[in-house]
């Protein structure tokens, strides 16, 4: 029961209490390494991490846990883009960008945060992160540990090894190459592939409830 499809556990809205005004949540995972490095911590770089809600989640802010400070001017942009309904964030289709929330200064450590107001959808959606500002070092921010909930081909199931199953502790993705590199504002489509990415390549995102 709550199982739809392959080894996808989406659990009865029941299990879940309804979000409680003010509190931070950070979909399917939970806070591991202080010393994770934003995808390959090249300018542009970004990463997407799964968010899982069986309904619809209101927030009126969103944050990231800078670790290590990025030289002056390093940036970190944070933005959502929706599921292609196979547990993998849909940059291709040109319907995918649900939000750009803008950016956080990352040459300061501790939670950055903006202020901000929306609803993520029922479901599954991708919460993405991109280094920007070109900095002279990178940040090294939060990132996922161990998946809360098990998800076909993410953290523990080796039977779908889509991120690479337990031997390496994927939790979620990052881009292959420069081509989807993201210097400004998200766009519709992000070009390039995306690989399984370990807790320390994966930023991890949190949302403030309404």
């Amino acid at each position: 029961m709550g199982l739809q499809g392959e080894g996808v556990y989406n659990p009865p809205p029941g299990l879940y209490q309804p979000p409680i005004s003010g509190k931070f949540y950070q979909g399917i995972a939970e806070w591991a390494t202080a010393n994770g490095l934003l995808g390959d911590s090249v300018n542009g770089a970004i990463t997407a991490m799964p968010w899982y809600m069986p309904i619809g989640f209101s927030f009126q802010a969103v944050a990231i846990n800078v670790s290590t400070a990025g030289a002056a001017g390093s940036l970190i942009r944070l933005g959502a883009y929706r599921d292609t309904g196979a547990v993998f964030p849909d940059f291709a289709s040109g319907n995918g960008l649900l939000f750009d929330w803008g950016t956080v200064t990352s040459s300061a450590t501790g939670v950055q945060t903006i202020t901000t107001s929306g609803q993520l959808p029922t479901g599954w959606c991708w919460l993405v992160a991109a280094l920007q500002g070109d900095p002279a070092s990178a940040p090294k921010v939060y990132g996922p540990g161990s998946l809360i909930l098990p998800i076909n081909g993410l953290g523990a199931d080796t039977a779908a090894p889509t991120l690479g199953g337990t031997t390496s502790n994927s939790t979620g993705y990052k881009q292959l190459g420069a081509t989807s590199n993201v210097t400004g504002a998200f766009p519709t489509t992000i070009p390039g592939t995306l690989i399984a990415a370990g807790q320390t390549a994966v930023a991890m995102i949190i949302l403030q409830a309404t």
